[in-house]
């Protein structure tokens, strides 16, 4: 790996892994509540 300043484009998958990310945490999150029923 190459030591470099993120790029725009580096900033903008970073942001996408994290929304994608932190949507999957509160869906398996609402899954174990229902279960929890």
């Amino acid at each position: 790996m190459t030591d470099h300043l993120a790029t725009k484009e580096d900033l903008d998958l970073i942001n996408e892994n994290t929304a994608d990310f932190i949507a999957f945490s509160y869906y398996s999150f609402a899954l174990l509540l229902i279960q929890k029923d």
